[in-house]
């Protein structure tokens, strides 16, 4: 009992501590997808809206090679005439001054879908894949621990005729991990793409948690669990049919 809360307890902590984290990816993808949908509402407004402008002597050589040009970015153009040259080169250096800013922003976070394509690491999109990656990591590393400790607990009380060993404070956090856990791991499948599943520890993982407390006759040593949660956590990321090729 002294093991499983001043032990094991410090260690629910520290994991108490990394599910805030994750919460607060969550709210910087959240802000992502609220700047992803305003940028997108912009980006169409301009293009059904907003003609760009041409010099009439431009557009007679478009109409050369097209019957109906269009441009790159939009519906139509707006002829003007060519005296008003430095105000179509003044508009058109705008137009592009905002067509590169919305580049920038995380549209992929506003589709339904993510197009495959190659990122370079640098723009908006391939930092909210990294934070859903790492979210979708963070949400099963931890709840492979969480459903351990829940097993040791329940090894616990089962020693005192089912009465729960962990003072209210321990068990309050254990709560609170997992009620996050299923809200970040909900809102991974519904909100962000990630077909993920938590899967449940394996023995020796249990075994590691009932290291940490001291468990009598628990041998194994504490400093298998990073490398053994590395492992399970790698094969709960890969996708079903991954796992049932697997020798």
């Amino acid at each position: 009992m002294n093991g499983i809360n001043s032990r094991l307890g410090a260690y629910i902590c520290a994991r108490e501590s990394n599910v805030r984290q994750l919460g607060l990816i969550d709210g910087w993808l959240l802000t992502f997808l609220v700047w992803g949908d305003g940028i997108a509402e912009l980006a169409m407004y301009i293009f059904q809206n907003d003609p760009e402008p041409i010099t009439e002597s431009e557009y007679k050589k478009l109409k050369k090679g097209k019957r109906e040009p269009r441009p790159d970015w939009g519906l139509r153009y707006e002829v003007m005439p060519d005296a008003e040259a430095a105000t179509v080169a003044r508009r058109r250096a705008d137009r592009a001054h905002i067509r590169d800013t919305i580049k920038r922003a995380p549209l992929d976070a506003s589709l339904p879908f993510k197009p495959a394509r190659e990122g370079d690491g640098r723009s908006m999109d391939d930092v909210w894949q990294a934070l859903v990656e790492r979210m979708n990591r963070g949400t099963i590393l931890c709840w492979l621990d969480l459903r351990a400790i829940e097993s040791v607990l329940e090894d616990a009380a089962a020693e005192f005729d089912g009465e729960d060993v962990a003072i209210p404070v321990v068990r309050m956090l254990v709560d609170w991990i997992r009620v996050e856990l299923l809200e970040l791991h909900e809102k991974l499948i519904t909100m962000y793409g990630q077909e993920c599943e938590l899967p449940e520890p394996s023995p020796e993982h249990v075994g590691a948690m009932k290291s940490i407390a001291h468990w009598p006759g628990e041998d194994t040593p504490v400093n298998i669990t990073l490398s053994l949660v590395e492992d399970e956590v790698r094969r709960a990321m890969r996708s079903d049919d991954e796992r049932d090729s697997e020798p």
